[in-house]
């Protein structure tokens, strides 16, 4: 088991989540002897092995039990810093939309708690506003994409991970299409963005 301090980045946070998950499903001994998260690299290294970000389980388990109907537009919870102004364009102030600052994620009291309010507003949304903060992606992309929410990214967006899924920018015209919102979702949990697929780390946690 890794210890988990509570001051710690989401980055690591998650991360060490997810290993303690799958040492504990498999009754293992910890093999594991160093963790990093160079934070705006988006990735992170167990044992000298690169992942991508990684998400634990329990996440997902709690976001795939909420309701999905899609009754809001587009949807931002979040901190508003300058270079994300544009999240307040009057074309996202819909009656059917919710934007609102909120510094939830920053409390150091909350903020590993799931916050159920933020997940039930994305889970019921069609699009997620997805800008980037200090580092070239981030978490809220992922997060609406288990919410079957399709992101949009600022234009000119250098979001690293933004290739691999069905997103849209600012500037595009938006549509909602939940064969997509699907295969984004498909791609995502059967990717390496959760310990389980990644093979060169299976010596870790098999029995």
């Amino acid at each position: 088991m890794l210890s988990i301090n509570f001051n710690e980045v989401y980055q690591l946070f998650y991360l060490k989540k997810a290993i303690n998950e799958l040492v504990n499903k498999n009754n293992k001994n910890n093999k594991i002897n160093a963790i990093m998260e160079p934070a705006r690299n988006g990735c992170n290294y167990i044992n000298n092995i690169k992942t991508p970000l990684i998400f634990p389980i329990y996440l997902l388990d709690y976001i795939n039990k909420l309701n999905k109907n899609k009754e809001i537009d587009y949807n931002f919870v979040g901190t508003i810093i300058p270079h994300r102004n544009w999240i307040k364009k009057k074309k996202y102030q819909t009656h059917n939309s919710i934007i609102k600052s909120s510094n939830y994620g920053r409390d150091p009291k909350k903020k590993y708690e799931i916050d159920k309010e933020y997940y039930d507003i994305m889970c019921k949304s069609k699009f997620t506003l997805t800008p980037t903060g200090d580092c070239p992606w981030s978490y809220r992309f992922f997060e609406a994409i288990m919410c079957l929410s399709i992101p949009i990214l600022e234009d000119n967006s250098n979001d690293i991970y933004m290739k691999d899924y069905f997103c849209f920018f600012d500037k595009d015209e938006h549509f909602y299409d939940i064969n997509m919102a699907i295969k984004n979702y498909n791609t995502f949990i059967n990717s390496k963005h959760f310990l389980k697929n990644i093979k060169e780390l299976d010596f870790l946690f098999t029995p």
